[in-house]
């Protein structure tokens, strides 16, 4: 019986303590998803994808990218929000591409508001993103996912879709949940 209520005690304890971590100053407050700036989070991500996309015929790996902020001057075109609902909805966010490729490519890390229920905001942003940005060429794929008060968007080939995605649910501290676009913009790479 003293068995059964240590058991029952202890995890009762372990349950109070699920999805919170303890400060310095004491605080008890719930787990991050991630840690780390958005570009860190974004290069820690985009690290785990390439290992895990290595061995497809388009590998990301082969993409050369730079990073760059995203902002109330490229939000529009980048997640399809307006820079009011940018500056309302996002801390940061920063992007991953290639300059002048003819591989279209972006992979893009969202902080949002706390507060911000990151899953229609994450829908919003699958829906509002233009695959015809990258110039002449389309994506095959876009495809969002969102942990915590974290989004990352992937536009690029379906494989690289599936290995950005699958980086970011391996690397987030909290569940994470994927939407994909239906390709409603064309069979064809060229617009």
């Amino acid at each position: 019986m003293k068995r059964l209520l240590a058991v029952f005690v202890f995890a009762a304890l372990a349950l109070c303590g699920c999805g919170k971590t303890t400060h310095d100053d004491g605080e008890s407050r719930p787990r991050a998803a991630f840690l780390g700036s958005a570009e860190q989070i974004l290069s820690s991500v985009i690290g785990r994808a390439i290992e895990l996309d290595a061995d497809s015929e388009y590998s990301i790996a082969e993409i050369d990218c730079y990073t760059r902020a995203v902002d109330e001057t490229n939000c529009v075109e980048i997640l399809g929000l307006t820079p009011e609902e940018f500056t309302q909805y996002i801390v940061e966010a920063v992007e991953s591409k290639p300059e002048d490729s003819w591989q279209p490519h972006s992979v893009v890390l969202v902080e949002a508001v706390e507060g911000v229920d990151t899953q229609e905001l994450a829908e919003r942003i699958l829906g509002g993103t233009s695959p015809s940005r990258f110039g002449c060429l389309r994506v095959e794929a876009i495809t969002v996912g969102c942990s915590g008060s974290y989004i990352v968007l992937a536009a690029t080939s379906d494989t690289g879709c599936d290995a950005v995605y699958a980086a970011f649910e391996e690397l987030s501290e909290l569940p994470s949940a994927r939407f994909d676009r239906e390709n409603d913009w064309s069979d064809s790479p060229l617009i």
